[in-house]
């Protein structure tokens, strides 16, 4: 199941202002708000926000729906958070080929790859995605300790902000 959330459009206020798409899997959504918030606060505006839960490099990279989500929106910003259901995924060949079709759809779109927040130690797909995106765009999460829900392998609400702080810094460096 996926859902795409369309955000109150609010006038131009001057030519460095970012129109971001945020789209990814189920950590996505715990970051939704908070990077949102974010955003506004600092005079951009998330043009839409895509979450797909239980997400894969498969889902989005073989998908149209990104596609149509990026002719939609005409983002300036691509901002994509997976990962988290990847974890124990061994068949990283295939994994790299959709990774490689979803950073493809980008196209010269500027976009900013969000790794996951690992609960547990992944088998390569961290790597795979680093690699994929550039270090560059690519946020390396697994090692930050967050605090979790009681899933145990989401970010509780805490967690949630802990990570958009280190993500924040990211941005700014």
């Amino acid at each position: 199941q996926s859902d795409t959330i369309s955000f109150v459009s609010v006038p131009k206020s001057d030519s460095s202002e970012q129109r971001i798409l945020f789209m990814g899997d189920s950590e996505a959504e715990g970051l939704l708000h908070i990077f949102n918030d974010y955003c506004v606060e600092n005079g951009h505006k998330m043009v839409a926000a895509h979450v797909w839960y239980s997400a894969t490099i498969y889902n989005y990279g073989f998908s149209t729906r990104v596609d149509e989500l990026i002719n939609q929106y005409q983002p300036t910003l691509i901002v994509v958070v997976l990962g988290l259901n990847e974890l124990y995924a061994r068949d990283l060949t295939k994994r790299t080929q959709a990774a490689n079709l979803l950073r493809a759809k980008f196209g010269n779109t500027p976009y900013l790859w969000i790794g996951p927040a690992n609960f547990m130690e992944d088998s390569g797909i961290n790597k795979v995605f680093e690699q994929i995106a550039t270090s560059e765009r690519f946020i390396l999460s697994k090692h930050l300790n967050l605090p979790k829900s009681t899933d145990k392998r989401h970010p509780n609400r805490e967690g949630y902000r802990i990570w958009m702080d280190y993500i924040a810094k990211f941005i700014q460096a």
